[in-house]
């Protein structure tokens, strides 16, 4: 365990954590609300967020694991199966997708934290053809995600007057 990959989770649990806490707080109201920057209900947001975290978790084993073979993804890619998502679970749940959310954030900061520098140090090529580290991909997609989609759904509360936590 490097004190990096103990920085990262650290971040990644607290952008979590927060997240949950809007989460658990969103009255049958806001959880329909539709966010301006998604266009999406504050429940599917969620949702989208709490399954990308079992996803994200098999990318950093991968890659950790030295797996370099990893397709690449377009951001057209990226909006169909977003779109998909969203028309799939447009009903979602609060007790479950809290429990995703609760679920995966624990079992993604765990392997996290149990990353080596060297791992930390993987780059591949994967989103949009570019090429990142294993540390681009924490910071900027592992934790950039959930905090964009949260400070999203913070906003369309804020726009209703109703402050989230």
């Amino acid at each position: 365990m490097s004190e990096a990959a103990t920085q990262l989770a650290d971040q990644l649990d607290a952008v979590t954590r927060d997240f949950i806490g809007v989460v658990q707080a969103c009255t049958p109201e806001q959880w329909a609300r539709t966010t301006g920057s998604e266009e999406w209900s504050v429940g599917v947001v969620a949702h989208h967020v709490a399954t990308s975290y079992p996803q994200f978790d098999r990318l950093v084993q991968a890659l950790a694991a030295g797996v370099q073979t990893i397709p690449p993804v377009s951001a057209e890619q990226l909006h169909e199966g977003n779109a998909k998502h969203a028309r799939e679970f447009a009903n979602a749940a609060k007790p479950e997708t809290l429990d995703l959310l609760q679920n995966g954030g624990n079992a993604l900061v765990g392997t996290i934290r149990g990353l080596s520098d060297e791992q930390l140090a993987i780059t591949t090529g994967i989103f949009f053809g570019g090429e990142m580290s294993l540390t681009q991909i924490i910071e900027r997609i592992l934790i950039g995600h959930p905090a964009s989609h949260l400070a999203s759904i913070r906003a369309t509360l804020a726009e209703s007057g109703e402050a989230a936590e």
